[in-house]
């Protein structure tokens, strides 16, 4: 019997040791602080989801499609941007043919196409690569909105 009220007594004793720490200024100051740095973090990841967002990678070259050397880094963009979004390459991919059916004389147009492609197909495929008749449809695609 002696046992169980002692068993009693830490428990209680450790209750309000717990209760009083967590009534402290410092512990308040310290899960204050918690939040803001939360908070920071959070609109900080909100600005790089909106930075890499589809519509954010595609507008400059959309408005300026002869800007080359935006157009060639536009897949290093999309591969930092998966971290902050879950992009479906199919869509950009047809995006960027629309892009190119708009200015067919292009061929940084078509490499981007072609690459997006590539990126495309491969996360269809178990392996991540994409097969020799992807590469064929890649290339149908270009041919038909290049030709317009």
């Amino acid at each position: 019997m002696n046992s169980l009220w002692l068993i009693v007594f830490i428990l209680v004793f450790f209750m309000v040791l717990f209760s009083w720490y967590y009534n402290t200024p410092a512990y308040k100051a310290a899960l204050e602080k918690q939040n803001r740095q939360t908070e920071e973090t959070n609109r900080w990841y909100a600005q790089e989801r909106e930075l890499y967002s589809v519509e954010n990678i595609l507008a400059p070259l959309t408005n300026d499609p002869n800007d080359s050397s935006y157009a060639n880094s536009i897949p290093s963009l999309l591969d930092k941007g998966k971290v902050f979004q879950q992009y479906n390459y199919g869509t950009i991919y047809n995006l960027v043919l629309e892009i190119l059916a708009s200015n067919p004389d292009k061929i940084h147009i078509k490499t981007l196409c072609l690459t997006l492609g590539r990126m495309h197909y491969s996360s269809l495929r178990p392996d991540k690569n994409p097969t020799i008749y992807d590469e064929q449809a890649i290339q149908n695609d270009i041919l038909m909105r290049s030709s317009r």
